[in-house]
């Protein structure tokens, strides 16, 4: 007759392996499915990151087209293909239009005056993956184009004028402490 000392000699059982098997399987799946999330996940920040980085881009031309800011403002859409072809799937629209800016200014409020405006341009970035887009909005001033000057063809102030757009300070006050050549005090 077998002892049972000698039994616990040969080794595990079969279903002691397929135990532990299974354990090592169910453990592999849940930690892979892990990294599978971690790699998704730093590819959605990526396509954000480059979606804001883009955004940011596209606002700055906006505001640089001076074009686009001489009328009532406008609106279009397209793709960053211009940029890099890696960018075509990024998509953007903008609207930019005069809005009317309420005041309680008594001053700026009289009748006879024209209303004070801004323009707000809205912009929209949305690309692969992104889940929600980019929206941006900005509020920029109007600047109301300048009365050319029929003798020399140039626009604004005729150099030498002395005008500046603000009031001259009465005779004997001191100048601003923040005017440039004042040393602070």
């Amino acid at each position: 007759m077998r002892t049972r000392a000698h039994r616990s000699n040969r080794g595990f059982t079969l279903i002691e392996v397929v135990l532990a098997l299974a354990i090592i399987a169910l453990t592999a799946t849940v930690l892979l499915d892990r990294r599978l999330e971690v790699v998704h996940e730093a590819g959605r920040s990526r396509d954000r990151k480059t979606a804001w980085m883009l955004a940011a881009q596209k606002l700055g031309d906006l505001e640089l087209d001076k074009t686009l800011w001489a009328g009532q403002g406008g609106q279009s859409s397209g793709d960053f293909s211009d940029l890099d072809g890696d960018y075509g799937g990024y998509r953007w629209e903008y609207l930019a239009e005069r809005v009317p800016v309420e005041t309680i200014d008594p001053l700026l409020s009289k009748p006879g005056l024209k209303q004070q405006e801004i323009f707000r341009l809205g912009l929209k970035v949305d690309g692969p993956d992104l889940g929600e887009p980019i929206l941006l909005e900005a509020m920029l001033p109007v600047q109301e184009p300048q009365a050319q000057d029929p003798a020399t063809g140039t626009t604004g102030t005729p150099a030498g004028s002395g005008t500046t757009g603000t009031p001259a300070a009465p005779a004997g006050t001191p100048p601003p402490r923040n005017s440039p050549g004042v040393p602070p005090r």
